[in-house]
């Protein structure tokens, strides 16, 4: 499965998911947007960059 991430810069990255429980995503900061809010996602990953902050698009 693959899902689109934006990295710092709002670009969004392809990767590979990884199993469920394999990662402890709780060291992140997640801030979720659905595919309709792609350009406040955009934005708000422009402004929040840092190494642990994730802005993540949901279908």
């Amino acid at each position: 499965m693959k899902a689109a991430v934006l990295n710092a810069f709002g670009e969004a990255l392809k990767i590979e998911t990884l199993p469920y429980g394999l990662i402890d995503l709780r060291q992140f900061d997640l801030a979720e947007f659905a595919l309709d809010d792609a350009n406040d996602a955009v934005a708000y990953a422009a402004a929040n960059s840092g190494p642990r902050e994730l802005t993540v698009l949901r279908p």
